[in-house]
């Protein structure tokens, strides 16, 4: 054979296997993102009452329903009606690796525009009091916090409600994952008490 011929068979070999190895590496991790999403504690107890107490409502007539998200991972939808209107929480888990740099670079892309901005858009409004990065996401209805193990993402359906209203309800329903869930490790939240 030609030492062009070897150089190009080795080089397709090489391509191969880079290409397998690369399948693989995707298929652990698809692997391990679906045993973390079963693992995940996603309804918790503790938001009906948070959440029943800003919508003025009483916990039971709130219900809750785990689902899994346009993400692979565990979420879990609480529902009930307040002022004549159905309000929808959506909170969605994601326990996967790097919580805290994914977190700062979903908000840093949602807030880069290049070019003139189309008509309505806002940036992500950034949140005291929830962690780093945590931030309100005003294009979407949407609070996005992290824990230090997981990242949290609050969807809010509320017809008729100002911005502040959807920001304190996301607030309500996030913070029993803040506290309740599985704990950082010291360093890893600085500004929520």
């Amino acid at each position: 054979m030609p030492a062009h011929r070897r150089a190009v068979a080795a080089a397709l070999v090489a391509v191969a296997a880079l290409l397998a190895g690369g399948c693989g590496a995707a298929h652990h991790a698809v692997k391990h993102r679906r045993a973390a999403s079963t693992t995940a504690v996603v309804c918790l107890p503790g938001v009906p009452p948070a959440v029943g107490g800003v919508l003025d409502v009483s916990a039971n007539q709130i219900s809750a329903k785990r689902s899994e998200g346009s993400n692979g991972m565990p979420q879990c939808t609480f529902l009930t009606r307040a002022g004549g209107v159905r309000v929808s929480v959506i909170v969605n888990v994601d326990d996967g690796p790097q919580v805290e740099f994914r977190l700062a670079r979903k908000v840093t892309e949602a807030s880069q525009i290049f070019g003139t901005p189309p008509p309505g858009w806002q940036a992500p409004i950034g949140l005291y009091g929830l962690g780093p990065s945590a931030s309100w996401f005003p294009m979407l209805n949407q609070l996005m916090a992290t824990n230090g193990s997981d990242i949290m993402t609050v969807s809010i359906s509320w017809p008729g409600a100002k911005r502040a209203a959807m920001i304190k309800l996301a607030r309500a329903a996030v913070g029993p994952y803040m506290k309740e869930g599985r704990r950082p490790g010291p360093k890893a939240i600085v500004d929520y008490p």
